[in-house]
């Protein structure tokens, strides 16, 4: 019985042993290594870009994907613009006969203005055909001398008028949009 379980015993450790890992063999020779790190990793984008539009409006389908290189010109997207509500149409409206007025009050000051300056030139032409003849002093012709050259109040005025100043209106609206206006103004201050 003794031998029997001693059997046991052995047929039990060779069946419960450790079976041997497979491997393969080479002759060990020198050559180049090349490590490799094989893992998931994730990266980020070094600038952000934030697009902002200056109206609300639908958004049209983008036709790009996350990675797709653009231009600095290239179109990402086109906004519809919603349709106006009666408020918005009024204030619009309001707006372009604001801007109107803002410029036939302009062009009435640059008639006024060029008319101004005109009767200054005769003034000064007759003061020194009066002086050249003796009749009025040299000094009077010195005094309405500076009212044809332009005084800076002038200039003050029209550079207000140019950014909105005047008229109550804010520097984007400008009354000098018009080419008749811009084309006045280039003679007016051409004039001086």
């Amino acid at each position: 019985m003794l031998l029997a379980t001693a059997g046991a015993v052995i047929l039990v450790a060779l069946a419960l042993r450790p079976k041997p890992v497979e491997v393969e063999a080479a002759r060990a020779i020198k050559g180049p290594l090349q490590v490799t790190v094989d893992e998931d990793g994730e990266t980020r984008a070094h600038d952000r870009f934030a697009l902002a539009a200056p109206i609300a409006g639908r958004l049209s389908r983008i036709e790009f994907h996350e990675g797709d290189e653009v231009g600095a010109e290239t179109i990402l997207a086109t906004i519809s613009p919603l349709p106006l509500d009666a408020r918005e149409i009024a204030e619009i409206r309001a707006r372009i006969q604001s801007a109107e007025a803002r410029t036939r009050e302009a062009e009435e000051e640059v008639a006024r203005w060029e008319s101004d300056h005109a009767q200054a030139g005769r003034d000064l032409n007759r003061a020194r055909q009066l002086a050249k003849d003796r009749i009025i002093a040299q000094q009077e012709v010195e005094l309405s001398a500076p009212l044809e050259i332009g005084s800076s109040s002038a200039d003050d005025v029209v550079g207000g008028l140019c950014r909105g100043d005047a008229g109550g209106g804010t520097p984007s609206e400008g009354v000098w949009g018009t080419p008749q206006l811009a084309r006045t103004r280039s003679e007016l201050y051409n004039s001086f």
